[in-house]
């Protein structure tokens, strides 16, 4: 081979080697050749539109072990009020939000912390537009986030947490997303509770948004309270070593959600106050129920309630079986 030729056949190389691909949204999983970077459309290509009613969910992973996926894009437009895209930190769709993009705002660079990167688009039945031009790259990948997300993942702590706050999906920036349907639980080691301290900027739909926060490892454990509107948890501390969150959105309207700073604490030391009961109401409600709630009782990591029950004021008393929360909803009889 003359010295020509070999010049000739050393560029083919280097081209194929640094050739990029075009990824279409569509259903699929592809495995991106590093470090890029590739073009990524939406289904319509780089010179036509998506179409309609599309429901497509594209994951890309990095082909060299320990990089991770980062996609910036160079233009965007979809429907603002009914055309989404969202990205995912993860191999799908239960993964953790990274984002919910629509309109005419351009996306931040997204970048995936672990490997994979999903996407989810979805459009309706009406109206269309150019959607997007993106390149994906392979980098390194970023130090982990000093926050978790709310999210479908659990998450076992080691005492003090590696990361000191949690926030609603969307971020320490970003809203959460509309039609949530979440549940996250936090585990401490044996012999911590957990308590989270919610900021005064806690703000969801008041109507249709909720923060349930139960005590315990699910959303079968006692209820501490429900949240919506202003009107945030303040400080709440676990009992036990687990705490479960769980946080719905309806399909229209979100806001900026909350932010809490995670923190252990030991189980408590020396002797609590009992306390005494009062009811939400009075007098003989036939077979309704009444709301039993504590007052006076010492509130703290490692402490459990029990309920009691007696003939009079003065007793003797019975432990109430099941009855071991600070609130109680009990049966009413016509006696």
């Amino acid at each position: 081979m003359n010295k020509n030729l070999a010049y000739i056949f050393v560029l083919f190389l280097i081209s194929f080697s640094v050739r990029s691909t075009n990824y279409n949204m569509g259903n699929a999983t592809y495995t991106i050749t590093c470090p890029g970077p590739h073009n990524f459309y939406d289904s319509g290509g780089p010179a036509g539109n998506y179409a309609n009613n599309e429901t497509y969910t594209i994951t890309f992973y990095p082909s060299v072990a320990g990089q991770c996926i980062s996609v910036s894009f160079t233009s965007f437009t979809t429907e603002a009020c009914c055309d989404n895209l969202k990205a995912y930190d993860g191999p799908n769709a239960a993964s953790p939000l990274l984002g919910t993009f629509a309109g005419t705002t351009l996306p931040p660079t997204i970048t995936s912390t672990g490997g994979p990167i999903t996407f989810v688009f979805t459009s309706d039945a009406s109206i269309n537009f150019p959607g997007w031009v993106a390149t994906i790259s392979c980098v390194a990948c970023p130090p982990p986030p000093a926050y978790y997300l709310m999210s479908n993942t659990n998450v076992t702590l080691t005492c003090p947490p590696t990361y000191t706050l949690f926030y609603d999906s969307g971020g320490p920036a970003g809203n959460y997303s509309n039609s949530e349907n979440l549940t996250k639980t936090f585990t401490a080691p044996a012999g911590y509770c957990l308590r989270f301290s919610f900021n005064s900027a806690f703000q969801t739909e008041a109507c249709c948004d909720k923060l349930s926060i139960y005590d315990g490892p699910s959303g079968l454990s006692p209820l501490i309270g429900t949240y919506s509107n202003t009107s945030g948890p303040g400080i709440i501390t676990s009992s036990g070593s687990s705490i479960t969150f769980s946080f719905t959105s309806d399909a229209s309207i979100n806001y900026a959600g909350w932010e809490a700073t995670v923190t252990c604490v030991s189980a408590c030391v020396g002797m609590p106050s009992g306390g005494s009961g009062q009811s939400a109401g009075g007098g003989c409600l036939g077979t309704a129920s009444v709301q039993l709630s504590s007052f006076g009782s010492t509130s703290a990591c490692g402490i459990t309630y029990q309920w009691q029950s007696g003939p009079s004021g003065t007793g003797p008393w019975s432990n109430v079986g099941g009855a071991t929360s600070a609130t109680l909803t009990v049966p009413t009889s016509t006696n």
